[in-house]
């Protein structure tokens, strides 16, 4: 089995829920929704910061 590498700027679910000024819970529900993409490395939610800059631009405060 080969270790899966985790890129240093991928951020957490809780790391995008501070920046947003939410709780996880949001940030896993927009997952879901697939308003904000996201993928699963090792069985744990990443969000790369250009997914998360895209979903800023597509839904501006």
């Amino acid at each position: 089995m080969s270790a899966q590498i985790i890129p240093s700027n991928c951020q957490t679910v809780e790391e995008v829920a501070e920046y947003l000024n939410v709780v996880p819970l949001t940030v896993r529900r927009l997952i879901k929704a697939k308003k904000l993409k996201a993928s699963k490395v090792a069985r744990r939610v990443r969000i790369r910061p250009a997914d998360l800059e895209a979903y800023l631009d597509a839904n501006p405060a």
